[in-house]
């Protein structure tokens, strides 16, 4: 199973987002915490962090499966996939003062 994922902290926010495939989709989890306690996206400060997110951003947050062409039978290109759609998002964080660690460090 290819996975790539990115974790992202700043003060009392943490916030990680892991991207999973079987050998036809790409399954999403989400997770974000404030003071240790975990939170949904309706939570203020969490959707304040992605109030002006570039739409690949969005897309990412939205979306629960993405699914392969037909011919996407290699894990390697599978995960390269993943990690090239979680790219955007840790720059994003990035940008906004996190400390990112990712699975592709």
């Amino acid at each position: 199973m290819a996975m790539a994922w990115v974790r992202a902290k700043k003060d009392d926010i943490e916030i990680f987002v892991r991207l999973y495939s079987s050998r036809n989709n790409v399954y999403k989890t989400t997770k974000y915490y404030i003071d240790g306690e975990r939170v949904t996206f309706r939570k203020k400060e969490i959707r304040e962090i992605f109030k002006d997110a570039p739409e690949d951003v969005i897309k990412v947050l939205k979306a629960n499966t993405w699914f392969w062409e037909p011919f996407w039978g290699n894990s390697d290109q599978r995960e390269r996939y993943a990690r090239k759609l979680l790219l955007p998002l840790a720059n994003f964080l990035i940008e906004k003062g996190f400390e990112v660690e990712t699975s592709w460090d």
